[in-house]
């Protein structure tokens, strides 16, 4: 409320009261133009200009006090946006007159703020496709909720995330599900009917949510338990990757499929009236963490965005076409060539929006490098760059009733409002301005401080020049001093071995982790097909036989010449794999060869990374490669060393000095300090003196030391502890997220004998897109009796087809 007063004298007379339009306090009050006007900002984010005779507001400005994550505007009032903020709250903003009512002034700032029953960042919100003034809405705390926003009514669904994190949602009509695992199915039947149906994925736990709208008290329904009753066998190949779930959502405009992102990258596309999997993609092996669909133009695109700024646009029409029960496999091949990849951004993927242009659609994305672009598509090129946000640009919305506007939002709480067609790309202007606005400003500011900071110095420098002479002086002494006086080398002060010093030993399998970056990829791919014959059992030259046999016969065998290193794999070497290597190669192969073999090939590989360790020597490193030696005896039980150890701190923890009870206390507290201090083979060393063998596991997994925790637990449990798979499947999970790894990581998989690992490994072969590693994926699925292994290969035919093809041009 804003009151004006008269002072006359002592008296002090109230006037009169200005009208109220704050609706929170005003705590700031600014005379203008000599008092006949006056601004005033309030709590409620209202800055509001009065005229002060006719005590009214001449213009009312509603602006944000938090991060703009998320913008929507609903088709049937192209004049309102809805704005998810930072702060708590949804602003909801009339930018244009859509009434049809003429004589009327049309407040472009006019906005309403919502704020009821919300909590935390509101990082998603979403119009009803048809019903006026119904917005969904999720929070950080993984809420998720609708508010009738012309009743000012909020409904939180009960049931909730439980995850701190970003929730994906989409309006998905009317959906029903047949759940024939529901643990209240004897209360409402295996059917259930969703009325205007809302689903959300949230990103940590990978769960996904159906609400039904009509009755938020209701328990959701669980999506990943229909998706894997409908598709079982694909569901264990997801499940085979531990260390994967699905992260982002997206609904397609007329409810007809639903697609997912994965955190390794691969996208998943389902029909939502079966939710039977009708496309996978896997070309990128980073998170996913947009999607937006798009049929405007009469066909089917679906946009990804990926962690690192990468887009991809994938068709969906042929899968649409062949959406038959007869022609989908069970586990469909992943598409690792889509119809356009986008790589102008230089950080994550934070929103992507489709145009409304009928003709052609046009794709807006926004990420953290505080930038925005508009693409053609169908070429894949930019149209138009906006760099006018001070931060990284959050969300991003097209218009509706000029379809070559935009609105952006960014982390410097401004929403701009731009046309594609004023700012067009110009491919040499942004080489040469690569810095972002938000960076060239800052470069200015801290030029001028440095500037500033300049001048004074020069100015003082007549009065301080005897002063630092003097200081300079004291310094060299000292310092000569000390280097008289010192004769210990720093990292050895504190105890040897690196131990409070600068040298960290965490890296006890040198050789192994050396052979896998030195061996060819075809003995790698060998090593792939010898592991799986050697836990799946088959005939290598049974699967290879048949995918020869394939090929036709008036193809000139010199065009495929790869296939000839196959033939090598029956004549096998001691290292188990075949063809010429030579020396370095045949102690690797060797080496990766005991890795994945058992127990006792285990120990071999341990005493040949402590012959490694102990004649191998860097100067100033003779101390750790001591305990190198000795950390890999303990790791496989090998006590004698102790008898010709030199008396250390290693050897004093481990001999009983109090106590039993007291020992192993101390010890295990000692092994939690090193872990702190990133000491994790000393920390796992002493977890094992304690007999603490899954707790020295767990320090080398969370460390992603995945070598050594395989290493100790084949050494220390025994081969069907289930922890050992566990291992294989998250290591492999970690690898096939790096583009170089593929053979190393197909290898892990088929080690964690677990159900769809065998398809994952597969999968990973034919990533690279070469046409001798499609080859030896269509052996691979021979080997293993894959349900895919006729589609197997024939994508490799085809791709031998197309490669001859394209040379006889």
């Amino acid at each position: 409320m804003i009151v004006q007063y008269r002072l006359d004298g002592r008296k002090v007379k109230e006037v009169s009261r200005f009208r109220e339009l704050h609706s929170r306090i005003a705590f700031s009050f600014i005379w203008v133009q000599g008092g006949r006007f006056a601004v005033t900002y309030s709590i409620d984010k209202q800055i509001i200009l009065w005229d002060i005779k006719k005590r009214d507001a001449i213009c009312r400005m509603w602006t944000q006090s938090g991060f703009l994550y998320s913008l929507d505007i609903p088709t049937w009032n192209p004049g309102q946006a809805a704005i998810g903020l930072g702060d708590s709250n949804i602003k909801i903003w009339n930018f244009m007159d859509t009434s049809g009512l003429k004589g009327q002034k049309h407040n472009f700032y006019q906005s309403q703020i919502l704020w009821r029953g919300l909590q935390g960042q509101i990082l998603n919100v979403r119009w009803h496709p048809t019903r006026e003034n119904i917005l969904a809405y999720s929070t950080e705390y993984g809420r998720v909720g609708i508010y009738d926003t012309a009743n000012n009514k909020i409904s939180s669904f009960k049931t909730y995330f439980n995850t701190k994190g970003p929730v994906s949602i989409s309006w998905a009509f009317d959906i029903q599900f047949i759940d024939n695992e529901d643990p209240d199915k004897k209360n409402q039947g295996n059917n259930r009917f969703l009325r205007d149906c809302i689903i959300a994925c949230n990103s940590p736990q990978g769960l996904i949510y159906a609400y039904d709208t009509k009755q938020p008290n209701m328990k959701p329904i669980e999506v990943n338990r229909i998706i894997r009753q409908v598709n079982p066998t694909w569901s264990t190949t997801l499940e085979a990757k531990v260390k994967t779930s699905r992260c982002c959502s997206a609904v397609d405009p007329h409810s007809r499929f639903l697609a997912l992102g994965n955190t390794d990258g691969v996208v998943e596309v389902y029909r939502l009236d079966t939710f039977k999997i009708m496309y996978v993609a896997s070309s990128q092996q980073v998170a996913v963490t947009k999607l937006a669909w798009n049929d405007n133009s009469g066909s089917i695109l679906l946009a990804v965005g990926y962690k690192f700024g990468t887009i991809t646009i994938h068709s969906i029409v042929d899968q649409l076409n062949n959406d038959e029960d007869d022609t989908i496999s069970k586990v469909p091949i992943p598409d690792n060539s889509p119809m356009q990849t986008i790589t102008v951004h230089k950080k994550g993927i934070n929103s992507l929006k489709w145009s409304h242009h009928k003709d052609y659609p046009l794709l807006a994305s926004a990420a953290q490098d505080d930038t925005a672009y508009v693409f053609d598509v169908q070429n894949g090129t930019p149209l138009a760059y906006f760099d006018q946000h001070h931060g990284p640009v959050l969300s991003i919305c097209w218009g509706i009733e000029d379809v070559d506007m935009l609105f952006t939002g960014g982390e410097d709480k401004f929403c701009y409002i731009w046309k594609y067609t004023d700012y067009p790309y110009n491919q040499s202007t942004i080489q040469k301005n690569k810095k972002t606005r938000r960076a060239r400003e800052i470069e200015v500011i801290e030029t001028s401080l440095n500037n500033t900071q300049q001048q004074s110095k020069r100015s003082d420098s007549s009065t301080t020049t005897f002063e630092s002479n003097n200081k300079k002086r004291k310094l060299l002494s000292s310092s000569s001093a000390a280097a008289t006086t010192t004769t210990a080398p720093p990292s050895s002060s504190s105890g040897g071995g690196g131990i409070g010093g600068t040298v960290k030993l965490n890296n006890l399998m040198n050789g192994l982790k050396r052979s896998s970056n030195i061996v060819g990829q075809p003995q790698l791919l060998r090593h792939c097909m010898h592991i799986a014959a050697r836990i799946y059992g088959g005939n290598i030259d049974e699967a290879i036989k048949t995918v020869k046999d394939r090929i036709p016969i008036d193809i000139d065998p010199k065009e495929y010449e790869y296939v000839s290193y196959m033939d090598a794999i029956s004549t096998s070497t001691s290292s188990g794999v075949g063809g010429e290597n030579t020396k370095d190669d045949e102690e690797s192969n060797k080496i990766i060869n005991l890795f994945f073999g058992d127990k006792n090939d285990m120990k071999e590989l341990v005493s040949i990374e402590v012959n490694n360790a102990n004649t191998t020597k860097p100067a100033g490193l003779a101390e750790t490669n001591y305990y190198g030696q000795l950390l890999l005896e303990i790791m496989s039980s090998n006590y004698k060393v102790f008898e010709s150890s030199p008396v250390n701190w290693i050897t004093l923890a481990l001999s009983p000095m109090a106590s039993k009870e007291t020992w192993l206390d101390l010890m295990e507290k000692q092994a939690n300090y090193l872990v702190k201090q990133n000491h994790i083979v000393l920390a796992a060393t002493c977890f094992l003196a304690c007999s603490k063998v899954y707790d020295a596991i767990r320090v080398y997994q969370e460390a992603n030391m995945y070598r050594e925790a395989i290493a100790l637990a084949k050494l220390r449990l025994p081969a069907v502890d289930p922890i050992i798979s566990k291992l294989f499947a998250e290591w492999g999970d970690k690898l096939q997220k790096e583009s170089t790894q593929e053979e190393l990581a197909a290898m892990c998989f088929l080690n964690a004998k677990l159900p769809g690992s065998g398809v994952n490994a597969i999968n990973l072969l034919i990533r690279r897109k070469k046409e001798s590693y499609t080859f030896w994926a269509a052996c691979l699925a021979v080997l293993l009796k894959e349900n895919t292994s006729e589609e197997r290969i024939s994508y490799y035919l085809q791709m031998l087809n197309d490669r001859l093809a394209k040379k006889q041009q």
